[in-house]
């Protein structure tokens, strides 16, 4: 049995990985671990959850010893600048995968590959080594992929391949995997409650020692590209992301509100169904439903304070995916690249080929109660302004 208590963990994982805890950003780190745990505690996991969750989150506590242990050991990384980047967001399942996917193609931008997320610092401070944390992010989603076969026909993800900055806020303690897939969703609506600027800093502080990392590796490049980074839940905390990047472009999201949650739903519980005993998929839709009326409010209204946001209607994005991302590259300030259209070109080719091996994400909304109506009904001033009626 592994063990879920915060104290154990803790302790593990400074035995595997000799160091401190505590950050020169000096985020609350302690607090988020002991909140995840009792939210854990407090969900019925399946014997295959308790053994998913406790490498899950022991991984994160590693990550947290060996960052720490970086920038102790290259404290120029901190003077290292995160200029303009580039923020995608907006409801789950409303294209941000896709964007995120184009934009990286770009020469002007640079994007976090999915290994360099699961293991941003070096394994040791002897060698950055990136072929050995490529291998162990490859085992964790080969291990993924026999636990939940069907994710990859809702999220497909690749080892070199971008994705999705939350890695980054578990490693500073805040997990959106909790309410995502491990069942604890007390403890998705008590995060909005938490000021998460400190774990934004440690964000932060982790594309900087990415960057310092990459160009201990390879030679440097004239001019360092922008980060475009990607994560749904960063509408939630819209306005503690930008107290920390006060400079960012927001690129929004936006898709019909039932559409989404439905989808959110319906991929939330392909893990979900795996990990937590007793699941009712009716349960989650509604969790889905009220936890995303939430955010979409919240976005909103925190959205009016700040003026470098793109807004991009999902049906958009599908009827002309090139177009539409070069006239963001174009709106973000990027410099012209006369290459982007053919490399973006190649991921929907990669895309579409992927899609015919494994197949679609197929669902239905009824498995989840979720009344696609009433939602739609609740945001009628939203669709009118941001999405097309369908």
């Amino acid at each position: 049995m592994f063990p879920l208590d915060a104290k154990t963990l803790l302790a593990r994982a400074q035995h595997r990985v000799p160091g401190s805890f505590a950050s020169v950003i000096g985020d609350p780190f302690h607090h988020h671990v002991h909140a995840w745990c009792e939210s854990l505690a407090r969900t019925s996991l399946t014997r295959t959850g308790v053994m998913v969750t406790s490498r899950y989150l022991a991984t994160r506590l590693e990550n947290r010893l060996r960052i720490n242990r970086y920038v102790e050991a290259h404290p120029d990384v901190t003077a290292i600048p995160v200029e303009r980047p580039i923020f995608i967001l907006g409801l789950y399942r409303t294209g941000t995968t896709l964007l995120h996917n184009l934009l990286a193609r770009h020469r002007g931008l640079r994007a976090p590959r999915t290994w360099e997320l699961l293991y941003p610092a070096p394994l040791s401070l002897s060698a950055s080594n990136p072929n050995a944390r490529r291998r162990r992010a490859q085992l964790a989603f080969t291990a993924s992929d026999r636990i939940a076969p069907d994710l990859k026909r809702a999220h497909r993800i690749t080892v070199d391949g971008p994705e999705e900055c939350f890695f980054l806020q578990e490693n500073g303690g805040v997990s959106t995997s909790v309410f995502h897939s491990f069942g604890g969703r007390r403890y998705a609506f008590a995060l909005l409650d938490e000021d998460l600027a400190p774990t934004y800093r440690f964000q932060r502080l982790q594309m900087q020692l990415m960057t310092h990392d990459a160009e201990r590796r390879e030679r440097p490049e004239a001019t360092r590209p922008r980060w475009v980074m990607k994560c749904p839940f960063h509408l939630w905390k819209l306005d503690e992301l930008l107290e920390v990047f006060p400079d960012a472009v927001i690129v929004h999201l936006h898709r019909d509100v039932g559409q989404a949650i439905a989808s959110t739903a319906s991929l939330s519980n392909i893990v979900t169904q795996k990990l937590v005993r007793d699941h009712d998929p009716g349960a989650l839709g509604a969790f889905w439903a009220a936890f995303s009326n939430l955010g979409l409010e919240r976005g909103l209204r925190m959205r009016k304070a700040h003026s470098s946001i793109i807004d991009v209607r999902m049906t958009d994005l599908a009827r002309d995916p090139v177009r539409v991302a070069g006239q963001i590259a174009e709106r973000a300030g990027l410099p012209t690249d006369p290459s982007f259209p053919s490399r973006a070109n190649d991921v929907l080719q990669e895309r579409e080929t992927a899609r015919r091996r494994i197949g679609k994400h197929v669902y239905r909304v009824e498995d989840f109660g979720i009344d696609v109506e009433t939602l739609r009904a609740r945001h009628e001033d939203y669709t009118a302004t941001f999405v097309e009626p369908t």
